[in-house]
């Protein structure tokens, strides 16, 4: 599965009263002097496009699930669960120094701060009045704070660029808006599915797998860099980059996006070069190092109410899964992929992924749902690894489980979504009980009644 994007770059000047293309002036040092290598100017900012094109499972950011194609991603916001609010994507640039090796020295962030229009692959910038300006995008529309995005009405204004202000700031009809009863998108007047399909959009509208970047950060080193999402505020240090992923989540089955969950919660990565002057080198790539396990799962049995799903590697040798691991820095220069990447002895492990499920009833929320002879999928993201033997322990709403052995000796592909098919038999039983942390231990004891025999109760995962 390919899982290539191209990402482009252009530097803008710094501040300027008059609204002009020309070479302007640089802004000053962000406190980098300390470390040992080349410092350049960007000015105010420094605009990134990033890219995809093709319909394989990728980036990070939101995900967006397909009946006949899983695992397309967007750039759009991530909104609330009741609209009122959204959130951007943040990515990192990670500097690699003067000698290259193995380890990174710097973390810059930049944030979504638009979509480019179809077609586009790197933006067009200029400033006005202290602002910045594309050409051939559309920014979001920024909340009172400046930190996230504006949303009025479930809607987010996309801003345009007027020819005759020099400015962003004309309106996209419809923006893009999200309706929280249904969990579904819609980008102007396009469906999600439209919106995503470069094919079905007209010359100049948004293209929102096409992102633009931005960063306050005015100086930067000159060199080699790992650029990686999610952007990491805790990292500080010359270290290797690391990659985490979460191990536990929870997937609203009321919503129609069966990906929705996963949104912020792989991991990516690339490399470019910042050179003389702030100028990057024409275009770079970017990875998708996180794989993804999609579980369809019927019942024979009326009435079953899933209410989590406990995956666990049961192999006698087994660790678990990956949850955090050093990445080589000079591997992800050299286009290594996947496993190839990660530094020997850096691996952190969970014995467990956790996915907690809720649905509604009725317009009310529950905490599973229920299953029938129709397939329903839930999909969990992790760093891949080679696991012995992969059990699924299906939970029903009294917290007994289900035990169902999905694989055995199966290596993870970096960006590829593997589809496993479960069934519950008639003659199936949820007779386990099992604790994943302190608050199922104890509902499971209690629930067993403390001190008899049936109290008995498997622990899974590390529990203090």
């Amino acid at each position: 599965m390919k899982t290539k994007h191209l990402l482009t770059a252009l530097v803008l000047p710094a501040l300027f009263a008059a609204c002009t293309e020309d070479a302007f002036e640089n802004s000053a040092n962000n406190g980098n002097a300390n470390l040992n290598g080349q410092l350049v100017e960007l000015g105010k900012d420094f605009a990134v496009g990033l890219t995809r094109g093709g319909d394989e499972a990728t980036t990070r950011t939101n995900w967006h699930y397909t009946s006949d194609v899983k695992g397309l991603y967007s750039w759009l916001p991530r909104f609330s669960a009741d609209g009122n609010s959204a959130c951007v994507e943040n990515i990192g640039f990670a500097w690699r120094g003067e000698t290259g090796d193995a380890k990174v020295r710097t973390n810059y962030k930049f944030e979504l701060s638009g979509v480019l229009a179809v077609g586009e692959t790197k933006p067009e910038t200029l400033i006005c009045d202290d602002e910045l300006a594309v050409k051939n995008g559309y920014l979001f529309e920024k909340d009172a704070t400046g930190c996230e995005v504006e949303v009025n009405s479930g809607v987010i204004k996309l801003l345009g660029f007027n020819t005759s202000t020099k400015k962003n700031d004309k309106e996209y009809t419809g923006g893009i808006k999200y309706d929280a009863s249904t969990g579904a998108y819609t980008v102007g007047s396009y469906s999600l599915a439209d919106a995503l399909n470069a094919d079905k959009l007209d010359e100049g509208d948004p293209y929102v797998r096409n992102g633009i970047f931005t960063t306050e950060n005015s100086t930067v080193f000159k060199g080699d860099y790992i650029v990686y999402f999610p952007y990491d505020p805790d990292f500080a240090e010359i270290d290797y980059l690391p990659a985490t992923t979460p191990t536990i989540f929870t997937q609203d089955y009321a919503n129609p996006n069966k990906m929705a969950h996963l949104g912020g919660k792989t991991f990516g990565y690339g490399h470019a070069q910042i050179l003389e002057g702030g100028s990057m080198a024409e275009s770079f790539t970017t990875e998708n190092l996180s794989s993804f396990i999609d579980l369809k799962i019927t019942s024979k049995k009326t009435g079953v109410k899933l209410s989590k799903i406990i995956l666990v590697d049961e192999a006698a040798d087994a660790k678990g899964f990956i949850k955090e691991v050093g990445l080589d820095a000079s591997k992800i220069a050299a286009d290594a992929k996947g496993t190839a990447l990660y530094v020997d002895g850096t691996q952190e492990y969970e014995p467990t992924i956790v996915l907690n499920i809720t649905d509604k009833e009725s317009s009310n929320t529950v905490a599973y749902t229920t299953l029938s002879s129709t397939a329903k999928e839930f999909t969990v993201a992790t760093l891949p690894t080679t696991v012995g033997t992969l059990v699924a322990y299906l939970m029903d709403e009294d917290g007994m489980c289900l035990r169902k052995q999905v694989t055995t000796n199966w290596t993870m592909t970096p960006g590829a979504v593997k589809v496993f098919n479960i069934e519950v038999g008639t003659d199936d039983k949820f007779d386990q009980r099992l604790a994943v942390d302190t608050k199922t231990l104890i509902e499971s004891i209690s629930a067993a009644g403390a001190g008899s025999a049936a109290a008995t109760v498997r622990t899974l995962g590390n529990i203090t």
